[in-house]
């Protein structure tokens, strides 16, 4: 009857113009379920073409992916049975979307006359069923709400196996958008039957959804045999995430047995001297097995103590000028930089490509003189295991989607560079309140600590929002197994660094320095015959005590010194540092000159824009709920 219906009523609209609306004229859906949970369905779509958006045919969106209460992923099977048009068979094509499949209906090469046109399309799907403690249930999305075109009528039909009364079922349907709980329809039913018409036009984006309940044992519940199998289905992607991380790990840590445990530390004595040869810079260098812009910090500071530069703090702005005293020894890296500077430089943005430059000087001689003779990076091994990383990502993303592919892709790149920037940025601004807590009221420090905390917050920001992307794209499971890959190359990078053996007995010889700068006075008290303390010793090895990061406990050591060799009542003043010493507390106010000076020339040597900061069980359904859904439109 539907289809004499439409083709008389094609004789009476070929009449209009050829500006009508297109439209769905009637949608016919016949849900069958079978016995073991699965279902058929037929959709009968009467559309009527007028060339503006269907030109070749209609498309149908049917979501395959959705996610449960606990936010758990659930896969149903979409399998098409039957394409046609006007009851013959007819060309389609499928293409997957982020949360299913789209099944387009007609062929590229034809283009449709204006008219009406019925389209059947029959498919199978499962795990659509509501499995409860006291009844079995389907609520089932009929049209979907992503129809672009409205619907004159909608109407469904559902069919139980077996023999089943009319008093053992009970209805519900809801229409409208997304969320509305609007019921313009009737229902009845009989043996076996439940039926539904709308009873109201639906609009674009609105649609029909419904609600069946029959008592439990007309339909087998999935075996637990089944939901078993149905679970490593649903998170494969996270069950390959899991072992692709257990492999990374247990990759890095054979390696990391293999020659990145360190030698076995001999015994620390206190040093009262510097192991011969090595600037504060390398001392640092060696001692993190790495550069960082505290080296070049120390560097500057030591050529000042030599006097061979001033340093000059106003307000937040730092100045070096080079200064005409010869020096008759200066460390390698020492005799570059002071090279490289001109006669008077600020610590600001726009010398950035000078102090770079000079940065990178300094960090080559560095390598020169320590890698692969005092420690080796091993960095080689990390190829592996970083090129493992993505293949598990990639992976994983092949198990959920093309989207989701790109989505881990790209999130593994921002991991990789943005949990870098929010590491380096959380400890600096962590270092500047621990650093205003212990007692430093400079204005300096309290402006430090506060600007590093606004800058932290958006950059954490950008790290929590793409997970959050990820999270959505995927799951948690898979954002959590992300992380925890990026977490794992960056520790192993640090771990799989190893001091040599002559290394090894170097770090011996900087920690018992170390063990010398950071005593306390009465620890200082108990060591042999150990040097008197002057404003020239404590400047000596201040250099050496900012390198080792114990600037603190080295300058309070030297508090009442310091205090007595102040001039005309004023506080003591290094004739080369004209800044924040102007206070008696000495050990503050290292720390305070030490995380200042270091962060402004971290911000000078960065060039400008290259870093950014319904069931009774549920409680109630609404349209758009349950499976089913998608939508559709025309091509």
């Amino acid at each position: 009857m539907g289809f004499i219906f439409g083709l008389m009523l094609t004789g009476l609209l070929s009449a209009l113009p050829a500006t009508a609306q297109e439209k769905i004229l009637n949608f016919e859906s016949r849900l069958e379920i079978m016995v073991d949970g699965s279902m058929e369905v037929t959709e009968t779509i009467l559309v009527r073409a007028q060339g503006q958006r269907i030109k070749r045919g209609i498309y149908r969106d049917f979501p395959t992916r959705y996610k449960d209460k606990l936010g758990h992923k659930y896969i149903v099977d979409f399998d098409v049975l039957a394409v046609l048009k006007n009851d013959e068979p007819e060309p389609y094509h499928l293409e997957s979307q982020s949360n299913g499949e789209r099944v387009y209906i007609g062929s590229k090469d034809v283009i449709l006359q204006h008219g009406i046109y019925k389209y059947t399309l029959k498919y199978r799907t499962n795990r659509q069923l509501g499995f409860f403690e006291d009844h079995d249930e389907l609520y089932w999305n009929v049209t979907g709400n992503g129809w672009e075109f409205a619907m004159d009528r909608v109407s469904a039909e559902v069919v139980l196996p077996g023999h089943v009364s009319s008093d053992q079922l009970s209805t519900e349907a809801y229409t409208g958008y997304q969320g509305d709980t609007a019921r313009f329809y009737r229902a009845r039913t009989h043996e076996g039957h439940a039926h539904f018409v709308t009873t109201q036009r639906l609009l674009p984006r609105q649609g029909l959804t419904i609600v069946v309940a029959w008592p439990k044992g007309i339909v087998r519940e999935p075996s637990r045999e089944e939901k078993i199998g149905y679970f490593f289905r649903d998170n494969l992607s996270l069950i390959v995430g899991l072992g692709g991380l257990g492999f990374v790990f247990l990759y890095y840590f054979l390696m990391w047995w293999a020659v990145g445990k360190d030698p076995e530390a001999g015994t620390i004595i206190p040093r009262y001297n510097p192991p011969k040869g090595l600037s504060p810079a390398a001392v640092r260098y060696i001692r993190r097995m790495g550069y960082d812009n505290r080296c070049f910090a120390v560097t500057v500071i030591n050529l000042a103590v030599k006097r061979m530069l001033s340093i000059t703090q106003t307000k937040s702005v730092y100045t070096l000028n080079k200064q005409d005293d010869d020096n008759e020894f200066l460390f390698k890296e020492e005799n570059k930089l002071y090279s490289m500077l001109p006669a008077a430089i600020e610590l600001k943005n726009k010398n950035h490509a000078k102090l770079r430059a000079a940065q990178r000087a300094v960090k080559k001689i560095l390598a020169l003189q320590s890698e692969k003779i005092h420690f080796i990076k091993n960095t080689k091994y990390m190829v592996f295991g970083v090129i493992g990383s993505f293949i598990v990502a990639i992976v994983m993303g092949i198990t959920e989607s093309i989207e989701a592919t790109m989505a881990m892709v790209f999130i593994m790149m921002w991991m990789g560079f943005w949990s870098v920037m929010v590491f380096s940025v959380g400890v600096n601004a962590w270092r500047q309140w621990k650093l205003l807590f212990s007692g430093t009221d400079s204005l300096i420090t309290v402006m430090s600590a506060l600007m590093l905390t606004i800058v932290f917050i958006p950059v954490l920001g950008g790290e929590v929002a793409g997970l959050v992307i990820l999270g959505v794209a995927t799951s948690v499971g898979v954002a959590i197994i992300l992380v925890l890959l990026a977490l794992t190359n960056y520790l192993f990078y640090r771990w799989l660094k190893a001091p040599t053996h002559a290394g090894r007995k170097l770090l011996d010889e900087i920690e018992g320095f170390r063990m010398f700068l950071s005593v306390t006075e009465q620890e200082r008290l108990e060591f042999l015959h150990p040097p008197n303390k002057t404003p020239e010793l404590f400047e000596k090895y201040l250099p050496y005590a900012l390198a080792l990061d114990v600037e603190q406990l080295w300058a309070e050591q030297f508090s009442e010194v310091l205090a007595q060799a102040g001039q005309g009542g004023e506080a003591y003043q290094p004739v080369w540092y004209q800044g924040s010493f102007r206070s008696g507390n000495y050990g503050s106010m290292a720390s305070s000159m030490a995380s200042g000076f270091t962060s402004a020339i971290a911000s000078a040597s960065t060039a400008p824009g290259s870093s950014s900061g319904g069931s009774s069980s549920s409680g109630g359904g609404s349209s758009g709920g349950g499976g089913g859904g998608g939508g559709g439109g025309g091509w």
